[in-house]
């Protein structure tokens, strides 16, 4: 087992909760121990890797919803056709939820993915005392301190307000599940008439 006091002090002193269990616990202090040991050039291959991987895992989240509405609109067009079957208009409304339930459980995977990827190369910054790319309030400090006008300054859309406090992330989910929610009672009503 590491000692805390062998890590950098934001890695001291967590103590065992609902979140992480002392074994699990034990076994991150020896791999930030391991990690706080590496050599450089290994520091750079792996911090590479890494952010390949994070940005990989973003790039996947934003195009799920993408190709997962094109599927829901051709399948909602056969949906409103009031010339196909109930059955038909069933079956269309049962694939769509499918899909939709599909795209909404990838989505969170990817989400999930993202952010321990961005977590990790958060730590090693710190351990590795590098500077902090992945700490977007640290980022928006700077850039405000920075010489050029803020973008805030300029775009109505940017300023403080709903818009800018709500995450993407957040609004693709409840986007998502409204739409299986929209699936689920086509389903349900089309199912009903083929009865």
């Amino acid at each position: 087992m590491t000692d805390d006091a062998a890590l950098p002090e934001p890695f001291q002193g967590q103590q065992p909760d609902k979140y992480i269990s002392a074994e699990h616990l034990a076994k991150a202090r020896e791999e930030l121990q391991r990690l706080s040991e590496c050599g450089e050039d290994l520091r750079a291959s792996m911090l590479s890797a890494a952010e390949s991987r994070r940005a990989q895992a973003d790039a996947l989240m934003w195009q799920l919803p993408t190709i997962s509405l094109t599927a829901q609109a051709f399948l909602m067009t056969i949906i409103a056709n009031s010339t196909v079957s109930d059955s038909g208009r069933f079956l269309a409304s049962l694939a769509a939820l499918v899909f939709a339930v599909g795209a909404f459980q990838t989505l969170l995977r990817h989400r999930r993915n993202e952010e321990l990827l961005s977590r990790w190369l958060e730590a090693a910054e710190i351990l590795w005392k590098l500077p902090r790319f992945h700490d977007f309030r640290l980022m928006e400090w700077v850039a405000r301190a920075g010489p050029a006008p803020h973008p805030e300054e300029k775009s109505i859309w940017l300023r403080r307000g709903a818009l800018r406090k709500t995450k993407a992330f957040s609004f693709w989910a409840a986007l998502l599940f409204v739409v299986m929610l929209a699936d689920l009672a086509f389903a349900i009503a089309f199912g009903i008439k083929t009865l």
